[in-house]
């Protein structure tokens, strides 16, 4: 065996873990964001006659620019600290 084939399976092995990590915390927060979503729609729906609340176009774009936002602070998260200049 040479040295490439005895190091792979542990780089496998943490970027297994680090997918299934970030899995359970991307289910998680969108169960939590669905759940409070629909229990504030029907909350409003429930004052309003039954009709659930009319989302924007701008709000949804919004969102997504955070989403964004909060993915890269992420990814920013894998990089190695810059060195500092003395």
């Amino acid at each position: 065996m040479t040295d490439n084939e005895q190091q792979e399976p542990t780089q496998i092995d943490w970027r297994v873990r680090a997918y299934l990590m970030w899995t359970a915390i991307g289910t998680t927060f969108g169960v939590l964001a669905g759940y409070f979503y629909t229990r504030a729609a029907k909350e409003h729906a429930d004052r309003n006659d039954g009709n659930p609340p009319k989302v924007n176009t701008m709000e949804i774009m919004g969102l997504v620019l955070a989403l964004l936002a909060a993915v890269r602070q992420i990814a920013e998260l894998g990089k190695p600290d810059k060195p500092r200049n003395k």
